[in-house]
């Protein structure tokens, strides 16, 4: 089947992504050489994964935008995709070696819940995925920025240079990313969170399930929230952010885990 064949092809480069961009960041010689291959590698993954998921939602018979189904794997593509336009300006590109495994597991997550069902449709569902989906991935990358942030931090306050982590990039860029990624995230944030209401409405939305998962978005909200705020007036940046942000992306990935959890015992909605 078509839809198989592109997702062997999509798993595979996201793999040799991985793998190019592991040995760019621990190598000494050659390493902008295998960073270069990494990035073209991972562009072949993100057009394989467009194609995987533009076959397999054919042949569910489901738009990926109408079902949650899709979730992870629309977010591992975006924040791919993301990544590979911004990499370059932000100096992050060492930040691939941990995003392309990352999407690789989502990719195979997606793949693994089963066959997708429709879902309820909807112009306010539409735009009520997609901006999660989108706002999600900003997350990813932030919390992945973060996450880079204390492990470099923590390198040059012991005074370790070396390690099979050499060349990451330096502070201020990955400081600087995080927040362009989180601020923007935020922004989607929101208008999920008020078309989530909405849609909870107009379906009458009232299980158990679905008060943890407004509960959990509303606690990401606030902690991004937070950090956002804390980074404009109380000047927050470094090692505070970071752990904030990634407390957050903590929340935010509950949010899917939840969902996941409610429609494999068959009561999601």
């Amino acid at each position: 089947m078509g839809s198989d064949l592109a997702l062997y092809v999509t798993t595979a480069a996201y793999a040799a992504a991985a793998a190019l961009y592991f040995a760019g960041v621990a190598g000494r010689e050659a390493s902008a050489i295998l960073t270069e291959r990494a990035h073209r590698t991972l562009g072949l993954a993100v057009l394989a994964h467009a194609v995987y998921i533009i076959m397999a939602s054919v042949v569910a018979r489901v738009c990926p935008v109408l079902s949650l189904h899709f979730f992870l794997s629309m977010a591992a593509l975006a924040a791919s995709a993301l990544y590979l336009l911004v990499r370059r300006r932000a100096g992050i590109d060492a930040l691939g070696a941990y995003l392309a495994p990352i999407a690789l597991t989502l990719v195979l997550g997606s793949h693994l819940m089963g066959v997708p069902r429709r879902e309820v449709r909807g112009a306010l569902v539409a735009l009520h995925v997609t901006v999660n989906v989108i706002g999600d991935a900003l997350f990813l990358l932030a919390a992945v920025a973060a996450v880079l942030y204390l492990v470099e931090h923590g390198r040059i306050k012991g005074k370790h240079p070396s390690g099979i982590v050499g060349r990451m990039p330096a502070l201020d860029p990955l400081d600087r990313a995080e927040h362009w990624f989180l601020l923007t995230g935020f922004v989607l944030l929101t208008i999920g969170i008020a078309t989530g209401v909405l849609k909870a409405r107009q379906i009458a939305e009232t299980s158990t399930g679905a008060a943890v998962r407004a509960a959990l978005a509303w606690a990401s909200w606030l902690l991004f929230g937070g950090v956002v705020a804390a980074r404009n007036l109380f000047g927050w940046r470094g090692r505070r952010a970071a752990w904030g942000t990634i407390a957050g992306f903590v929340f935010a990935a509950a949010v899917v885990i939840a969902y996941a959890i409610e429609r494999s015992s068959g009561s999601g909605p």
